[in-house]
C-alpha cells in the first residue's frame, strides 16, 4: 500500500515543481484571504483607497513553458495567502540563471521575474 501512495504522489509533485517560483517577505502577519478573493494588480498607479503594506513578493518562471499569466496568477495566490487585496508597484526584472562557454562564444541563460508589494485596504468596501 505504501508503494502505491508514493507512486500516486509523484505526478502531483512533478506538476507542482513545474509551476512558477514565488518568494515573499512579509512585513506583518494578517489572516489569509479566501481562495476566490480578487487580487488587483497595479503597475504604474497607486490605489486611491488607504492601505497598509504587508510585504514583498517576487514570482518567476521555473521553465520556459510557464506563461506570463501563470506567473501573475501564482503571485495572486501568494498575495491571498499573505492576506492581501492587491499588489502595487509591479515591475519586471531580468535575472541571469546560468551560462555556457563554447570556444570563444558565451551564451547566457536569463529569465524574467515580476515583483511588487502586497497591500491590504484599510477601509471596508474601498478596493481601488
Amino acid at each position: 500500500m505504501r508503494k502505491r501512495n508514493a507512486v500516486c504522489l509523484c505526478p502531483v509533485l512533478l506538476v507542482a515543481a513545474c509551476g512558477p517560483a514565488v518568494r515573499s517577505a512579509p512585513f506583518k502577519t494578517v489572516p489569509p484571504r479566501p481562495t476566490d478573493h480578487q487580487i488587483v494588480l497595479f503597475s504604474t498607479k497607486l490605489p486611491t483607497c488607504p492601505y497598509e503594506e504587508l510585504g514583498l513578493i517576487t514570482a518567476q518562471r521555473r521553465h520556459g513553458f510557464n506563461s506570463y499569466e501563470s506567473v501573475l496568477e501564482a503571485m495572486k495566490v501568494r498575495a491571498r495567502e499573505m492576506g492581501g487585496d492587491a499588489v502595487v508597484a509591479l515591475n519586471q526584472q531580468q535575472t541571469v540563471n546560468g551560462g555556457t562557454v563554447v570556444g570563444k562564444a558565451v551564451s547566457i541563460n536569463t529569465d524574467q521575474a515580476v515583483s511588487g508589494t502586497v497591500i491590504r485596504f484599510t477601509e471596508s468596501g474601498c478596493t481601488r
